[in-house]
């Protein structure tokens, strides 16, 4: 528990970190129902290795369309795998779109979520997969719990890359945002990688509102 510099309880500390995990509590209900009321694995033909759903447009408050999303996967993933991880940790790893691309080529990769219902989604297409698209996988993991919970994810030892992508902007503070990276540090290989991606640039905030204001008279 937090102590203040007289050696007792900071309770304004300890206020503060209950109502945060409450906020991620609530975040954590948010995304179960968003993935499960706009999942687009239910679409004809779709792939449920792709499942965006909660996945907006800034600008049109629209779901991005499919050669968006897969763009973006792709980028990411080959990016990931220039470094030729064996084992891979990924927090906030939703539905799986990442999960699905990278665990083939290592041998170990762990997925956590603070959304049970995605976990449930990713472990339900894992399994029901032909083994052969598993690649060298061999130990795919899951847990839920928030981005800064590394409780056990550890305990088969520690990755060569840790993965957090598209998660940073909603985090409820920096201390939360430091509690990540400290466990990404901890949980990662000596000379192995904390990837973060998709983070917001605070020096484009003003450019990426006027745009969107922009957007929006036209």
């Amino acid at each position: 528990l937090p102590i203040n510099a007289a050696g007792k309880l900071d309770h304004k500390a300890i206020t503060a970190w209950i109502q945060e995990k409450r906020r991620i509590k609530m975040w954590g209900h948010i995304y179960s129902t968003m993935y499960e009321d706009m999942s687009t694995s239910n679409e004809e033909n779709a792939d449920p290795t792709m499942d965006w759903a909660a996945y907006f447009d800034s600008f049109t408050n629209l779901m991005h369309t499919r050669d968006v999303i897969e763009e973006w996967v792709r980028v990411t993933c080959d990016w990931v795998l220039s470094y030729k991880p064996q084992s891979v940790l990924e927090m906030g790893c939703g539905k799986g779109m990442l999960l699905f691309k990278i665990a083939p080529y290592m041998p170990r990769f762990t997925g956590a979520d603070i959304s049970g219902y995605a976990l449930e989604h990713v472990q339900k297409v894992w399994d029901a997969q032909d083994p052969k698209e598993h690649g060298i996988c061999t130990a795919m993991q899951l847990a839920e719990g928030d981005a800064a919970d590394y409780t056990g994810l550890v305990d088969d030892g520690l990755y060569d890359l840790t993965l957090c992508n598209g998660v940073t902007m909603y985090f409820p503070s920096s201390t939360y945002l430091y509690q990540h990276l400290q466990g990404a540090i901890e949980s990662t290989n000596p000379g192995g990688i904390v990837f973060l991606g998709d983070v917001r640039a605070l020096s484009h905030q003003l450019l990426f509102h006027m745009r969107k204001l922009v957007h929006i008279e036209n």
